[in-house]
């Protein structure tokens, strides 16, 4: 039920965390060791929808990008 409405899933470089992005559930980020989620973005937080999620190439930050628009997150 978790990825109920993801539609682009992206993994962090080091392969810990998972990253998983739709207009139904906004933003959702797994530990992917400990099965739980780490960071959740709800959509309504985010003001164009959600479209692909992508991960720093450190692994420090992920961006968050739809519809021309294009977020950065710590």
């Amino acid at each position: 039920p978790e990825l109920l409405g993801v539609n682009h899933l992206a993994y962090s470089p080091d392969g810990g965390l998972l990253a998983g992005g739709g207009e139904a559930v906004g933003v959702v980020i797994w530990d992917v060791k400990a099965g739980e989620v780490f960071v959740r973005i709800e959509p309504d937080d985010l003001e164009t929808g959600t479209g692909r999620v992508r991960f720093s190439g450190d692994g420090s930050r992920f961006v968050v990008s739809s519809s021309g628009f294009l977020r950065v997150h710590d």
